[in-house]
Formats: structure tokens, C-alpha cells, sequence
């Protein structure tokens, strides 16, 4: 039998049952069993130059006629309008349901069909997981699904060992499908080999390949017989030694169209069971799609499934997981030393299965002939016992329990000594060079936690420019929780005042202060009048103070100077500051103590984490503005645990003295570089108060090296796409855009409104201790720029910003609503004449939503969305693409639009409003409300509380 598939353009139309068809070589042939019910669209037939995809089972005769064989043909035209189907079986075990939750939110190849909205159903087929369905609505409920995914419907008892499953998909409504996932199987060879039965039934399910699609099949590197290393697909033979591995090369065969799944000596093996007898007969099999591919996968690991619940496996979805649990409870266990493997990271694995599904459904006319094979695995060749060791290395855990033993010979389970596998076929098919490796994939993997903070979308690298920072491995779409981190220590706000036992008293304070004034007047009186300004507007950029609209430098800085974020020494006078001057925030004072009291209990904490971050040298050190505590009394009990430090020989006895020396030099600069301010949001209540009950955490923390090499950034496009929110103290950064592979991972930390500015205005704003290269951009031009724009500003006696600065907006707000708007309207329509340092784009944007509040007070709410919806232009275009001020802006036009009877408005602003706050945070309507409890209770509006939370209810609720 020949078998044609592909696409194919109607020629001419004879009689009523036959018509002429073109196929992509030129050649026509006649087409027999085609009737005029036959139809492109509804009502009409079928046109010459209409395209059509053959049925697969469709049969050339003679070299020049086609015969359907009962089939019809589709059409082309209405393939392409519909949503393409697409069938995953296993979804609810381990590799099912990291690929369901990949595609349900990152889509299908990274990619969006750019004609259409939705373009894929996804099917998921599974068998008896009672926590499956449950798990996968809260998976979904939380998070929205990429754009190009239409719906997921899951299908239950989807069980291949019963004949009928064909039968139970097509009751669900799954008919046809585009492609299949094929990753359903008995995967273990114990069981296997005991019901040899099930085994040929499940993993060779020959009825799959009736829909007709191609399938991406996750098979096995048991086929091979194990007698040699690094096994290549396309040389070297298969010889299964279990029935596992025997059932899983017949289903390849079976793909692959073979009329003989296995050989006499592929049957013959080292198996224990006759398992001739249940092989199915060739003759019965329906012949396979060439589009699909076969994945030899190695053994795979990685972090927990993205399911609440887990997978039939359990507490231990994968073997790192289980190899930790046994480690850390210091439970005796034996592990292979004998067999090896090429282990294979689960990111790799979607990684394939995704590029292999999209060459399928994007390559309609079948032309690559045949299904391919490709081993799956990584770089790695190893045993179990040195998996275990790896772990055990990287989490610094004792391996005295962990035993390497030999499998024994004879008796148990056969299995293959040696099934390292070649990979480079499938890392060059897949544009790679090279797969991830054992040291990747235990870095990559957080194996005991909630979410993996070393995640495979990310990666730490340095560069020239750059220094050190954080970058996407892939294509990362807007609202991804990348990263989610506790502090290695914190500070709490609360603490500072309260706490006499650690902190000072108030009066000591009041003293400290006294006594810190008189060390800055003493050095003064030295200086001259220039150095004098130099001096306030050094000090006053680097500790900032108590702002609502801005941290401290000191608790501000999340990246810090690096490669590309050099100090300059002409940014200060050396006559105003020098080694003796109190430069460092209290907070931090604590933070270092605290540090310090965990470094003494346990000394990796700086060789193995602090060391890491930056100043990462002596020479960066010593380039940085000096550090001393502002509290007097705090500054000399660091300087008493340095002292203590040295005598404690915490360290080898060759390193000792050299460590605690770095450790004084650096620690405090890391702390003032690396510390973020904690801020619960505003709808959580993490902390008790004796009078208060449950009230909101703020204060001061240092997380680890992942957060710390976030940079900042105010050049090109790198800027601010990362966001955070706290939950008490656990930090959780959000993307705030969509990215691309290779893109750096960056904060800003100047207002978003500001994102519209020159480089050179941005960076002056900025004004901290650090340049801010390019990637490919070794001149000080932008920088430069910058200085020029703080001289003038200093000659001028203004700072370097809006004119319409919070002060200015204080100012405007505090006049009445009437005399206020005739202010605005004045400074829009006239704008005055400013310095060049004052000439930002931004004030345009503060005057027009100070304007639409102060017609939404004066219930002119027309007039008022005009303005609020010229404030959403403005943001749309300079703004991250989801963002908290766009958010508010839109929660604020809902309102305004409502109360303008402009319902439809309303209803668009609101929807907006909630879907970029679940992309940011999460939590759906409820918390939305919660977070906005008081803003929604706030006068702004001449309207009753009444009337405001019914207009609430109706919007968002």
C-alpha cells in the first residue's frame, strides 16, 4: 500500500464523483469516491484553486487516480480558521505536568499564530490521579493562559490497557487531533516484567495512530543493550534486555511504519517472560504519521511539579528529590555504582517535546518522510552513586550514609549496564550547543522548595561591560514569578525604635545624633563654599532619608556597582568626605551585627554566599565612598565583633587573618549595595502588634546572590523588567514585560514617568556612585552628559529633575479645587520657561492627572476621563507593559467613567485594571479588593460611601 499526505490544489471538477487534483510535484491525478456533500464552507462546493490536505489511509492506484477509501478530504481554508487540536496523554504524571503547565501559559514553541487569538485545544488525557483535576482548576484559576491557548480539557480514564480508550477520547469530544503527546506507559521495569500483558498494551498502544497525527513519542534509552558508552542513534543497535525497554522499541517501530517491530534477538534478550505472545500483528496497524518523532529520553530530573499535589510519585517527583530526603535524614542507602546513564534535566525535555510539536503542525505536507529518532539526555555520563555525591557536594550535606554498590548480575530485574547516550543530534536539531549537564541540573533545581529561585529561565553571567547580572535563557512572557527569596537577614522598621535590647534608647539616639552633627560641622568649617555644596548634595544622594516617594540609597539599592557600575571619584570632593565620616545608614549598622553573629555560628555563610556579592574584591572596595555606622554606639560594637572575629579562627589558619580582614572590608559596602526595603503589600497583615493586632511587615532586608544580581539599568532598552511584592518577608520579583532570550533581568530605580527621558537626564536623576554602560559602549558620552547636567544644576542652585516635583504637587493640591484647576490649566496651556536640567517631558503627564483629580472632585467627570484616559496614553507608551501605576490609572478611569454613566468605558478600564493585577500579584478579584480597600473608601468623588461601594462592587467584583 502507498500512502500520500500533504497538500494538494483542486484542478478541474468533472462528474459528481470525480475531480482532478494537483498535487506540489505538478503531477494531476483523478480522484474516485468524492461526491458534491463534499463542501468549502457551509452551502457552497468546492472551487478550482481550493486547497485540501488528503486523508492519511488515501490511495494512489495506477500512478493516476486517488482513491479516499470512504475518507474526505479537508479543506485547507477551514483547517486554518480552527483552533488545532492538540491530545497529551500521561498529563498527570511527572514530565505531563510540567509540559501542561509550559504550554497552558508560555504556549507552543514560544510562539503566537499572529492571524488568529487562539489557535490550540489542549486535550489531557490521564488515568486514575484522584488530586489531578482539583490541582490543575487551582493551577489555572491563579494564572492566565497564553494567548495562542483557546481551552484545556482534561479527559479521565484514559487507561491504554482497556481496548475502548479510543473510544472514551472520542465520547469527550476529542475526535481529531493535530498532533499527539505520547508520554502514557508503564515505566517501570519491575512491574513490567511482571505483566508483560499491560505492558505491550499501554506502551505500544497501536490504535493512537488512527487519529491520523503525527506523534511526539517520549521513549526510552532502555532499547539499548548497555554494552558500551555514548550510544548513537542512528548506528548502533537496539537490544531491549527487559520487557520494558522490548515494549517501548516495538511502539517505535510501529511509528516508524516497520512491518517487523522486534527481531528474534530483540525478543530473545535477557527477559524472564515470554513476551512474543503479546506483541500486536502488523497487519492491524493503521499506517503512522511521518511527521512524528521519537525521544530516547534518559533518566529525568529536576524540581517539583508545578501541581499542588504532585504526581503518582509523590513526596519524590524525581531522584533528586528522593537522593536529598534520604541524605538529609541521614537514612543509609544504597546506590548503583555499575550502571550509567546520561541524565537528562525535565526543562530540556519540554524544551524538545515543544520543538518537535511545532515542526509537526507547522509542516503540513509531510515532508520529512519519516519519524525521526533522537536521543534525550544530557551531557553527563553518570551513575546513581554520583548523583547522590553531586548533591550531596552541592548542599554541602554529609554523604557518610549514601553506599555505592554494584547491581548484582544475576536475579532481579535485567537492566543495561551502560546506556550513556550521544546527544548531539537532537542539541544540533534543537539549536543548542550543548545540553545541560549534571552540575546545571542540580543547580537549576530547587529540590526542596516551593519554587526554584535557579530556575532554567535565567542564568548569572558575567560580562565586560556589565559585570555580573541575571539573564533569560528564553523567551519570557509578562507576569512570570521568576524568583521568590527570604532574607538571609532583616531589619523590621518597628525595631529600630522599640528595641532597646539591640537598638538604642531615644535619648541615646537623640545623643548619637548630637554627637554625629558635631563630627560634620568640625569638618566643615574646613571647607570651602563649593565643597560645602558638594558636600550636602553628596550626602543627601546618598542617604536620602525617610521619603514616602523614594528609598534610601542604602535600602534602594537591589543591583549594585559592578563592571558597569564603577564609582566616580570626581562625583566627590575628597576635602568633604573622607575615612572618618559617619556615612552609613543605622538600619544597616544592625544588618552587618546580624550578619556577623551568623558568619560566627556558621562560617560558609561568607565563602560560599556573601563573598559572592558585590564589591567582590579589594581594589572595587577601596574605589567605593567609605562606610561607617551613623550611630555611634552601633559602629563600635561592629568594630568589637571584627576585633572578635580574628581571635575565633573561624577559617583555615593560612586564610584566617586574610578573610577577616575582607570580611570588615567588604561586609558593610555589601550590605549598603545589596539591602532592598521590605514592604508587605498593602492587603496582607504579617506581623502582631501588642496594640494593634496583625499589621502590615516593613523594613530592611539582605537576600542572597540571585537577588542581589539584579541590576539596575537607565540605558537602552534594558531598563526596569522586573517588579517585586513582599509577603512578609519573602520577596517575590514579576516580570513586567515580556522578554527575550538573552535579554538582562533589570530593576530601575527612578519613577516609571521618568522612563521617557533622555539616557542623560535618567542617569542624573539617578545620581548614585556608579556608572551605567552599554553592552557594546565603552565611551562616558551618556555619562558625561549626566555630569554636565549636575554642574549646571549646581551653578543654578536647583536640582537636577521635574520641575513639577512632589513639593511643587503639594503645593497645587493644597489650594482649592477651583483655584487649583485654574493653576493646572494655566501651566498647561503656558508652560513657563525652565533651565535645561528642569525640562522633563513627565511634568506634562503629573499636571494632567492632578487635572483629572481635580475634575473628578469638582464632578466634572467627562472632562475628568478625558484626562485620566490621556494619563493611560501617556503610560501605555513609556511604561512597562504591566505596571502598578498603569493599574491605578485604570481602576481611577473605571470609577470616573461610571460615574459619567459611560458604562461601557467603565467595564473596559476595570477588566484591564484586574487582569495586569493578576499578572503582577495574583489572587484574583478577592485580593484586588482587599488591595484597594483604601483607595476605593477615599472622598475623591462627590459621591456617598454608599454609592462609591456599589460602583466598586459593580466594576470589580
Amino acid at each position: 500500500m502507498d500512502s500520500q499526505i500533504g497538500t494538494f490544489l483542486i484542478c478541474a471538477i468533472g462528474d459528481d464523483r470525480t475531480m482532478n487534483i494537483e498535487m506540489s510535484g505538478g503531477l494531476i491525478y483523478e480522484i474516485i469516491n468524492a461526491d458534491e456533500e463534499w463542501v468549502h464552507g457551509e452551502g457552497s462546493k468546492l472551487r478550482s484553486g481550493t486547497k485540501v490536505i488528503l486523508p492519511r489511509g488515501t490511495e494512489i492506484i495506477d500512478n493516476a487516480k486517488i482513491d479516499f477509501k470512504g475518507g474526505k478530504p479537508k479543506v485547507w481554508e477551514e483547517r486554518q480558521q480552527q483552533p488545532r487540536k492538540i491530545l497529551i496523554t500521561g498529563s498527570s504524571g511527572y514530565v505531563g505536568q510540567h509540559l501542561l503547565a509550559s504550554i497552558a501559559f508560555q504556549g507552543i514553541g514560544g510562539k503566537t499564530d499572529s492571524n488568529q487569538g487562539a489557535t490550540y485545544e489542549i486535550f489531557l488525557a490521564y488515568n486514575a490521579l484522584p488530586t489531578f483535576e482539583d490541582d490543575l482548576a487551582l493551577l489555572l484559576e491563579h494564572k492566565k493562559l497564553h494567548p495562542s491557548i483557546a481551552k484545556i480539557q482534561s479527559i479521565s480514564n484514559i487507561d491504554f490497557s482497556n481496548s475502548e480508550y479510543i473510544q472514551l477520547l472520542q465520547n469527550a469530544g476529542a475526535t481529531s487531533f493535530d498532533a499527539i503527546i505520547h508520554l502514557a506507559a508503564l515505566s517501570s521495569p519491575g512491574f513490567c516484567e511482571n505483566n508483560a500483558s499491560d505492558a505491550w498494551k499501554v506502551n505500544c498502544p497501536i490504535d493512537l495512530l488512527s487519529f491520523g497525527a503525527p506523534i511526539i513519542y517520549l521513549s526510552t534509552d532502555q532499547v539499548y543493550e548497555g554494552t558500551k558508552s555514548y550510544y548513537q542513534e542512528d548506528t548502533d543497535e537496539t537490544l531491549p534486555v527487559n520487557v520494558y525497554g522490548m515494549t517501548k522499541l516495538a511502539f517505535e517501530r510501529v511509528l516508524l511504519g516497520s512491518n517487523v517491530l522486534l527481531s528474534e534477538k530483540e525478543l530473545g534478550g535477557n527477559s524472564t517472560g515470554d513476551t512474543g505472545q503479546y506483541m500486536p500483528d502488523t497487519k492491524s496497524i493503521p499506517s503512522p504519521n511521518p511527521m512524528s518523532t521519537i525521544l530516547r529520553s534518559s533518566l529525568i530530573l529536576g524540581g517539583p511539579t508545578p501541581l499542588k499535589n504532585g504526581c503518582r510519585k509523590g513526596s519524590f517527583p524525581s531522584f533528586l528529590q528522593f537522593i536529598e530526603s534520604r541524605l538529609k535524614s541521614s537514612t543509609p542507602t544504597d546506590y548503583f555504582i555499575n550502571e550509567y546513564r546520561s541524565v537528562v534535566h525535565v526543562e530540556d525535555v519540554l524544551r524538545a517535546i515543544n520543538h518537535f510539536l511545532s515542526k509537526a503542525i507547522e509542516s503540513e505536507d509531510g515532508s520529512q518522510g519519516k519519524a525521526e529518532i533522537y536521543n534525550l539526555g544530557g551531557r553527563t555520563r553518570v551513575s546513581r552513586y554520583g548523583i547522590a555525591l553531586k548533591l550531596a557536594n552541592h548542599l554541602k550535606l554529609d554523604h557518610s550514609t549514601a553506599y555505592g554498590v554494584n547491581r548484582p548480575a544475576i536475579g532481579g530485574v535485567p537492566s543495561p549496564p551502560d546506556i550513556s547516550m550521544n546527544v548531539n543530534k537532537i542539541a544540533k536539531e534543537m539549536g543548542v550547543t550543548k545540553m545541560d549537564g549534571l552540575d546545571e541540573i542540580i543547580e537549576h533545581t530547587t529540590v526542596d522548595g516551593v519554587a526554584s529561585n535557579n530556575n532554567s529561565s535565567i542564568e548569572v553571567k558575567d560580562t565586560i561591560f556589565r559585570g555580573r547580572g541575571l539573564y533569560a535563557t528564553k523567551d519570557i512572557s509578562e507576569g512570570n514569578h521568576l524568583i521568590v527569596a527570604k532574607p538571609l537577614v532583616m531589619v523590621m522598621s518597628w525595631e529600630v525604635s522599640d528595641d532597646e535590647d539591640e537598638i538604642d534608647s531615644e535619648d541615646e539616639l537623640d545623643e548619637d545624633i548630637d554627637a554625629e552633627e558635631d563630627l560634620i560641622d568640625a569638618d566643615l568649617d574646613s571647607a570651602d563654599e563649593e565643597g560645602l555644596e558638594e558636600f550636602e548634595d553628596t550626602f543627601e544622594g546618598e542617604e536620602e532619608g525617610d521619603d514616602d516617594d523614594s528609598e534610601e540609597e542604602d535600602v534602594k539599592v537591589a543591583a549594585k556597582p559592578d563592571s558597569k557600575h564603577t564609582h566616580d571619584d570626581s562625583d566627590v570632593d575628597d576635602d568633604s568626605i573622607d575615612g572618618s565620616m559617619p556615612s552609613g545608614e543605622k538600619r544597616n549598622g544592625v544588618l552587618v551585627l546580624r550578619l556577623l553573629d551568623k558568619i560566627k555560628k556558621k562560617p560558609k555563610l561568607w565563602t560560599d554566599t556573601l563573598s559572592q556579592l558585590f564589591p567582590r574584591d579589594e581594589e572595587t572596595s577601596l574605589n567605593l565612598p567609605p562606610w561607617m555606622c551613623s550611630c555611634v554606639k552601633i559602629g563600635l560594637e561592629i568594630d568589637q565583633n571584627f576585633n572578635d572575629l580574628l581571635d575565633l579562627h573561624l577559617f583555615p589558619d593560612k586564610d584566617n587573618e586574610e578573610t577577616c580582614k575582607d570580611i570588615q572590608l567588604r561586609l558593610p559596602l555589601i550590605v549598603r549595595y545589596n539591602v532592598l526595603s521590605v514592604e508587605t503589600a498593602p492587603e496582607q497583615y504579617s506581623h502582631f502588634d501588642a496594640v494593634k493586632g496583625m499589621v502590615e511587615l516593613n523594613g530592611t532586608a539582605l537576600y542572597g546572590p540571585e537577588v542581589s544580581y539584579l541590576n539596575h539599568s537607565v540605558t537602552g532598552s534594558n531598563y526596569f523588567f522586573m517588579g517585586r511584592m513582599s509577603i512578609g518577608d519573602v520577596m517575590f520579583f514579576v516580570t513586567n514585560r515580556n522578554i527575550s532570550s538573552g535579554e538582562e533581568l533589570c530593576f530601575s530605580y527612578i519613577e516609571h514617568e521618568l522612563l521617557c527621558e533622555s539616557e542623560e537626564k535618567r542617569t542624573a536623576v539617578l545620581d548614585m556612585d556608579f556608572k551605567d554602560y552599554t553592552d557594546n559602549d565603552e565611551d562616558d558620552s551618556n555619562e558625561a552628559a549626566s555630569k554636565k547636567q549636575k554642574v549646571a544644576a549646581k551653578k543654578n542652585k536647583i536640582k537636577v529633575g521635574p520641575m513639577i516635583d512632589a513639593l511643587v504637587q503639594n503645593e497645587i493640591m493644597s489650594t482649592q479645587a477651583f483655584e487649583r484647576l485654574e493653576l493646572i490649566l494655566d501651566l498647561l496651556n503656558n508652560p513657563e520657561q525652565v533651565e535645561p536640567e528642569q525640562d522633563f517631558q513627565c511634568d506634562k503627564y503629573t499636571l494632567h492627572s492632578l487635572h483629572a483629580i481635580t475634575l473628578d472632585q469638582l464632578g466634572r467627570s467627562t472632562e475628568a476621563l478625558s484626562e485620566w484616559q490621556a494619563c493611560l496614553k501617556f503610560a501605555t507608551k513609556n511604561f512597562p507593559a504591566v505596571d502598578e501605576t498603569t493599574m491605578n490609572l485604570h481602576v481611577q478611569a473605571a470609577l470616573c467613567a461610571k460615574h459619567a454613566k459611560k458604562l461601557d468605558i467603565a467595564n473596559i478600564h476595570a477588566k484591564n485594571a484586574l487582569e495586569m493585577h493578576d499578572k503582577l500579584w495574583g489572587g484574583g478579584k478577592v485580593r484586588f479588593l482587599k488591595r484597594y480597600e483604601d483607595d476605593f473608601s477615599k472622598p475623591l468623588r462627590p459621591i456617598s460611601k454608599k454609592q462609591m461601594a456599589l460602583d466598586v462592587q459593580e466594576l470589580f467584583a
